[in-house]
């Protein structure tokens, strides 16, 4: 029966997603480096799960409008991409990787690069990303995941701002008033 389907893909997202949140909480340093490797396994070991189910199960849950057959539908997932890799670029330029992920011995804050323009590049990359997901398989499943990916990255995001706003204080205040939260802001 497909209402199975999504009470099934939503305990395997909540699953994901409450591990995911539970460890990201925990502050990373080399003393526990295995952690972030745990952390990192697990959830994948999840994510991949959740896939396979959902790329198995969607065709069985309803069709929201006709599946396109272009290759026009991969243009959000190529600019979400690109975003995200912008990011991690602009933080590697700066020779600040380790510490971008907390592993360094100083805290840093990025506020240049595609930093200036949103808070969360990386996250708005995946979120665009995810919607070449919904015009290759239209279906209500997929549009439950979707859904619920948006809602576990902003609560993520806000998590984290949380923490910044501890470890920079007015700096990231300052920072926060100044640039958009999600959507990039656009040079004209």
């Amino acid at each position: 029966m497909a209402l199975d389907h999504y009470v099934v893909l939503a305990v395997i997202f909540e699953v994901f997603s409450f591990f995911h949140l539970y460890t990201f909480l925990k502050p990373v340093s080399r003393d526990n480096f295995k952690n972030l490797i745990i952390r990192s396994t697990v959830s994948g070991i999840l994510l991949i799960f959740l896939f396979m189910y959902l790329f198995k199960t969607a065709d069985e849950t309803l069709l929201l409008f006709p599946q396109m057959k272009s290759s026009l539908i991969s243009i959000p997932a190529l600019i979400g991409l690109y975003i995200s890799n912008r990011a991690i670029l602009d933080v590697m330029k700066k020779g600040i990787l380790r510490e971008f992920y907390g592993l360094g011995s100083k805290k840093v804050l990025m506020v240049s690069g595609i930093y200036a323009r949103t808070r969360h590049p990386m996250y708005f990359g995946w979120l665009l990303a995810s919607y070449s997901l919904i015009l290759a398989l239209p279906r209500g499943l997929v549009l439950e995941f979707i859904v619920l990916v948006h809602i576990y990255v902003i609560i993520l995001s806000k998590a984290e701002e949380k923490i910044m706003e501890h470890l920079f204080g007015e700096h990231y205040l300052e920072y926060k008033k100044k640039t958009p939260f999600m959507v990039p802001r656009m040079r004209m």
